[in-house]
């Protein structure tokens, strides 16, 4: 599967050390943060006047050239993947019109940022959201996992009255039934929290969802067992704070933190020497606590250095897991630290990619 942007509006990805976390990034369907923000919101009633009409076919294409079009297809998301956006939509475009769920969902996320396509003169950024809702909705309707989840997140976060709870959990459940994990970590949200009326924008729901922990829990397992590191992180700090009523248990924390660890989130690697170095769920152990600072430092390699333009700018730059492993350099004999060190050789050597 291609790499695509796409607006998420749950709990993020990537942890840091007090557990907060990033976008969500799933494996099999890869997420990456983006950057672009939503701005120039205006008033509920300015939506209706701006969905205007598209002629999407909601129908699978009958493609004579199958091969042109899937060539053509290629070319338009490796246009994407290189920021030439203006290529990609106009060679994803007739794609789309014809049928092809994929270019739907894709022309979807472009007009989500505004990619390839420009807001007239005195349009506001919700008019390409409405377009992009209707591209998703094409894509949802062909059984596109990825737009139905999108289709979602727009029925719940944009301006609709009543928010028509009613269909965005459909459209979850019909991703999670296609084994979405991102579905999976969607729909544990809502049924930890529960949905009720929009006191604060004085937005009503056409249905009131009751927090409900146990589908909560399973969703979420079931989203952790596809390596789903928005469902890990989540299951981190369910167990490690004992929210929800689930009771604490740092040896359940621990494991989901090692998972994600074991994805090549460099965070998560970071805690989980933290773990070992305090013994919190693990038996403790100074060895394993290097070997992951260790590991960490490793795999961030350059990046783990502050850049020309921050030393230029006097931006001070912490390397924590070199702050993390001093203490430990002076505590620990060589023969440990040789130890530590080749553990971390051994873990990095069985996880380069194949």
């Amino acid at each position: 599967m291609r790499l695509k942007k796409i607006v998420t509006f749950f709990e993020p990805f990537l942890p840091t050390p007090d557990l907060q976390t990033i976008q969500s990034h799933i494996i099999g369907n890869k997420r990456v943060q983006s950057s672009k923000k939503l701005s120039k919101l205006v008033s509920p009633n300015v939506l209706g006047s701006c969905l205007i009409g598209l002629t999407i076919m909601t129908t699978s294409p009958n493609l004579a050239d199958a091969p042109k079009h899937e060539q053509t297809y290629q070319q338009g998301i490796q246009a994407y993947d290189s920021q030439d956006y203006e290529t990609a939509f106009k060679l994803l475009l007739p794609l789309a019109e014809q049928g092809d769920a994929r270019a739907q969902y894709q022309i979807g996320v472009m007009y989500n940022f505004s990619e390839g396509i420009k807001l007239n003169e005195g349009e506001y950024s919700i008019v390409h959201k409405a377009k992009a809702k209707e591209w998703f909705t094409a894509a949802a309707k062909q059984g596109n996992a990825d737009a139905q989840v999108e289709l979602a997140d727009h029925i719940l976060l944009f301006y609709e009255n009543p928010k028509k709870v009613t269909e965005a959990l459909a459209w979850l459940e019909k991703a999670a039934a296609q084994d979405h994990a991102f579905a999976k970590c969607k729909l544990a949200d809502i049924y930890f929290e529960g949905i009720t009326d929009d006191f604060a924008s004085g937005t009503p729901v056409d249905k009131e969802i009751k927090p409900d922990t146990d589908k909560a829990m399973e969703l979420l397992n079931s989203a952790a067992d596809q390596n789903s590191i928005c469902a890990l992180n989540k299951l981190v700090r369910i167990h490690q704070k004992g929210k929800y009523g689930v009771p604490v248990n740092l040896a359940e924390a621990h494991k989901s933190l090692v998972k994600t660890a074991e994805l090549g989130n460099t965070s998560s690697m970071t805690m989980v020497g933290d773990n070992y170095l305090n013994g919190h769920g693990i038996e403790q152990s100074d060895i394993h606590a290097y070997m992951w600072y260790h590991t960490a430092s490793e795999v961030l390699g350059d990046s783990n250095k502050p850049t020309p333009e921050m030393i230029a700018h006097g931006i001070v730059y912490v390397d924590h897991n070199a702050e993390r492993i001093k203490p430990l350099d002076e505590k620990m004999s060589s023969k440990q630290i040789a130890e530590a060190k080749n553990l971390s050789q051994i873990w990095i050597d069985e996880h380069k990619p194949k």
